[in-house]
């Protein structure tokens, strides 16, 4: 995955690497809602049987 021009001045650097570790933060904390959801539902259904 290349880009055809990708500007490398230490700004457009930083705010790349900070985008993207936002992305990846953001991501992490989507799949722990999910995981969470599903084990809370998960015990309210065993604990309803």
């Amino acid at each position: 995955m290349s880009l055809p021009y990708v500007p490398q001045t230490p700004h457009e650097v930083a705010r790349r690497l900070i985008l993207r570790r936002w992305l990846s933060t953001l991501v992490d904390l989507f799949a722990l809602t999910l995981f969470v959801a599903a084990v809370l539902s998960w015990a309210a259904y065993g604990a309803g049987r």
